[in-house]
Formats: C-alpha cells, sequence, structure tokens
C-alpha cells in the first residue's frame, strides 16, 4: 500500500509542478528539493522543503506552499516516517489551494496513511468522503478494500461485508487478501454459505496451502456439510500437502465419523509409520479401536497384543478376547479373558459369560458350567447364564 501511495505522491506532485500557480523560481525550488529526494538524499530534502514551507507561509504563496508540503510528505514517506507525512498531507489538503483532482488525489493518500496508522475511523471518514465526492464510476474496488479493513478493525462486521462485497463486484481479478477479508468477515457472522463461496476462490489461487483446505473443510462442517468437507480434505491428503499432525488427526476424525474405519484405520497406521502422528498410547489404542469398527480382526489382535504389552488392562484384554474369539482362536479368547479379569477395569461379569459360551463351544461342558455359574451370580448376566446352563443339561441328558 506505501508503494502504491508514493507512486500517486510522486504523480501529484509532478501534476502540481506543471500548473500556472507556480512562479518560475518556485517550480525552481522545488524540483531541487525532488532532485533530493531521487538521489536519496532525504534529510537534506527535508531540511531544504522545510525552508520553502516557511518561506511560502511568510510569502502567503498558499499553492506553492500545498506543494512543498506534499513534497515534505513524500520524503517523510521515503523515511518511513508516516505520522509526518500525514500530517503534511492534512496541512496540504486543508489548505483547499490545489485543483480538485488533485485535492481527491491527497484525500485517497491521507486515507491510506490513516489505514497504516492504524486510525480506523478516522480512515473510514476520509475513504467514505472521497467516494461520495467521485462519479460512480471512479469510486475504486481498492478503495472498498480499504473501508472494509477499517471497518474490520472497529468490528463493524455487517458494513464491512457490505464494503467487500462491493470491492469484489468491481475488481475482475480480486487478490487473495480479499477473498480472505471476505471469508473471515462472514465466517465472523456465521454466514457459512458465503464464507464457504470465497473460501473456494481463495482455494483456486492458493492450491498449494494447506490452510486453504483445512478453512474450507472447518467452513463445510460448520455449515453441516461433513461430506464436503471430507472430500476436500482427502484431496488435500492426495496431493501430498498434510504436514501438521492436526490435519491427519482432522481427517481421521471425519472420516470415522463419516463411516469409514477402514480408510480411518489405515490413514492413521500409516501416519502412525511415517512418524506423522506420535505414537502415543492413545494413537494405538485409537487405532485398535477403529480396526475393530471396520471387523478387521485379524489387524486388531496384533494392534490389541502391542497395547497389552505397553500398557494392560482389563478392556485391552476383553478387547483383544474379542478380536480372538472372532478368528475363531477359541483357546486363546479364553485365556485373554481369565486376563482381563485380574484388571479392576474388567467387567467379570461379561468375561465370564463368554468365557462359558467358548466352552461350550469347545465341548467343554463341565468348565463351562463352573464359569457360568460365576456369571450367574451378576444381576447384568444372570438371565443370558441361566439360560446357557440349562443348554447345557439338556445337551448332557441326550
Amino acid at each position: 500500500m506505501i508503494n502504491t501511495l508514493w507512486a500517486l505522491l510522486a504523480l501529484l506532485i509532478a501534476f502540481n509542478l506543471a500548473a500556472q500557480g507556480l512562479s518560475e523560481s518556485e517550480a525552481r525550488q522545488l524540483k531541487a528539493g525532488q532532485a533530493l529526494i531521487q538521489q536519496g538524499e532525504l534529510p537534506q530534502a527535508a531540511s531544504h522543503l522545510q525552508q520553502l514551507s516557511q518561506q511560502y507561509q511568510q510569502q502567503q504563496r498558499q499553492y506553492a506552499l500545498a506543494v512543498s508540503l506534499q513534497y515534505q510528505a513524500q520524503a517523510a514517506i521515503e523515511q518511513q516516517q508516516y505520522s509526518a507525512s500525514l500530517n503534511y498531507l492534512l496541512e496540504s489538503y486543508q489548505l483547499k489551494k490545489l485543483p480538485e483532482p488533485q485535492q481527491q488525489q491527497g484525500l485517497y493518500s491521507i486515507a491510506q496513511l490513516q489505514l497504516q496508522l492504524q486510525q480506523w475511523a478516522k480512515a473510514i471518514d476520509s475513504i467514505s468522503s472521497w467516494q461520495n465526492q467521485q462519479a460512480a464510476s471512479e469510486v475504486t474496488a481498492e478503495s472498498y478494500y480499504w473501508l472494509a479493513s477499517a471497518q474490520a478493525n472497529l468490528s463493524l462486521w455487517p458494513e464491512a461485508s457490505h464494503s467487500i462485497e462491493q470491492a469484489l463486484q468491481r475488481q475482475s481479478s480480486p487478490l487473495l487478501s480479499w477473498w480472505e477479508l471476505s471469508v473471515a468477515l462472514h465466517s465472523q457472522q456465521q454466514h457459512w454459505p458465503k464464507a464457504i463461496e470465497g473460501q473456494l476462490q481463495v482455494l483456486k489461487l492458493d492450491q498449494q496451502n494447506i490452510d486453504a483446505w483445512t478453512q474450507l473443510a472447518s467452513l463445510y462442517l460448520h455449515n453441516q456439510q461433513a461430506n464436503s468437507a471430507l472430500a476436500y480434505l482427502q484431496q488435500a491428503y492426495n496431493k501430498g500437502l498434510f504436514v501438521q499432525p492436526s490435519q491427519f488427526t482432522m481427517l481421521i476424525q471425519l472420516l470415522t465419523q463419516q463411516g469409514a474405519p477402514y480408510q480411518a484405520a489405515r490413514l492413521l497406521n500409516t501416519a502412525l509409520q511415517q512418524k506423522q502422528l506420535a505414537n502415543t498410547l492413545q494413537q494405538q489404542s485409537r487405532l485398535c479401536t477403529l480396526w475393530l469398527q471396520a471387523k478387521e480382526y485379524s489387524l486388531a489382535e496384533p494392534c490389541l497384543n502391542q497395547l497389552n504389552q505397553r500398557q494392560a488392562s482389563g478392556t485391552n484384554y476383553q478387547l483383544l478376547a474379542f478380536s480372538q474369539a472372532q478368528l475363531g482362536q477359541l483357546a486363546a479368547s479364553i485365556s485373554s479373558y481369565q486376563h482381563a479379569n485380574q484388571y479392576p477395569d474388567a467387567n467379570q461379569a461379561q468375561n465370564y459369560l463368554a468365557q462359558g459360551l467358548l466352552y461350550i463351544e469347545l465341548n467343554q461342558l463341565e468348565v463351562a458350567k463352573q464359569v457360568l455359574k460365576k456369571a450367574a451370580t451378576f444381576s447384568d448376566t444372570a438371565s443370558s447364564s441361566q439360560h446357557a446352563l440349562r443348554y447345557i443339561e439338556q445337551r448332557q441328558l441326550h
């Protein structure tokens, strides 16, 4: 923005030097100041121009004074002295001695400096004043973007949204930052469809930026469009854009929520193997659970064995026993249920019942009866255990 401002000031000053209001002596003096600026001798330029301003003020040469103040503004900008530059431009503008087009260009530059200095309310006033003095066709898209920025910084969300929409409509190829501001403003007001519309444009302009993809997914989630969020995240993953653990985690969660545990487990397993996610107990437990949800018992079984080696528990042994039973490893399953009951978090009632049923499958009916009698002492499994015991009695009678 400041580079643009410098160019505008240079153009403005060029117009002024060509104007009729300067004497030959004044034109020579001001051109000398311009030469010092161009040569990079900024302190000398500032001193020279300040002397000229004092001289023109004493002589009541207000047109020349207005021009000299603009030159001082240019020298100050070159030295990144934005407050000083703004003061010079304000003083020049308030003289109201320049031709109207240059007056308006000066006001435009004032607004830019006020934005640079975060003088949001003053910038809004300056931009609005400039817009009101232009023909409708002359109001720039850029001015609406600046207006939206200032309004956003004062939390004027509806006004800022209107301004950024005006900017986007007037610009054939809006910059990335314009779309990003639009997304931020609509998100702030929970206008999710409009935010998504803007974020799709951000993605078109910045397809290699993973943040653009994850932001789009988040917006779809806010708008209750989980399928779309998942589709875009998968595209980003397939493009090899994932770099942060949070991105893998987000995709795994979405796959799980959308009923794709097998894909979620594969992604998590790959991320753990490639060290894109830390192989914590929590992550390994999650992987085992996903394999179980996907009914991939041949993968769940070794996963749960490893988990028990790291941190054995009743719950983990129960899940292992269930997997082994599904794989037809009945004796191993009984052993795992027995291990489970050694831990305080075990569901002993269900474990005894499961063991009894497995013993029946193995035709070890006497052992099954002993275990089922233990299960029958628990209210949760009493009915099922009694039913199984009657079944054993009937088999033994025959």
